[in-house]
């Protein structure tokens, strides 16, 4: 029986998606109150997110609003999950601070090619399109984040 639920595991490609909510755009007490401001507060959150996408052993992770403009955000990411995952990011355009980043387990999927995308829209969205390789088959992955009217 555990041969047959080996055998899945290996057929079967994981993926996850996940809006962050980087630290930049999290509100806190008032508009000017942001979680950026508060670092422990920012590192407890997202030490709590990555703790969960280590126990969900996915194998590829789409994240948006992922925060560029904090080193200590994004060496905390890279120090607890580049042990297993290769990282391919994008900033959004525009100078905002965060944009998307895909992570690849690197031991069940091999890169291929990769074609970053400007929206060019009123948002400045991007995407991240990824041609990758699992179990001998081509797959694209595009990880985009879309704007939300914000009233």
């Amino acid at each position: 029986m555990s041969s047959n639920l080996s055998n899945v595991k290996n057929d079967t490609l994981s993926v996850c998606t996940f809006n962050v909510l980087a630290p930049c755009y999290k509100r806190l007490s008032s508009e000017n109150d942001r979680e950026s401001l508060h670092e422990s507060l920012w590192h407890r959150r997202h030490s709590s997110i990555i703790n969960l996408l280590q126990s969900l052993e996915i194998d590829l992770i789409c994240l948006q609003e992922f925060w560029f403009k904090n080193s200590l955000f994004i060496q905390l990411y890279k120090a607890n999950l580049s042990p297993k995952y290769s990282f391919y990011t994008l900033q959004r355009t525009g100078f905002l601070d965060d944009g998307l980043a895909i992570l690849i387990d690197s031991n069940r999927v091999k890169f291929l090619d990769r074609y970053d995308m400007k929206l060019h829209d009123i948002g400045n969205r991007i995407g991240i399109l990824l041609n990758l390789e699992f179990n001998g088959k081509n797959i694209l992955v595009i990880n985009l984040h879309l704007t939300f009217p914000h009233y």
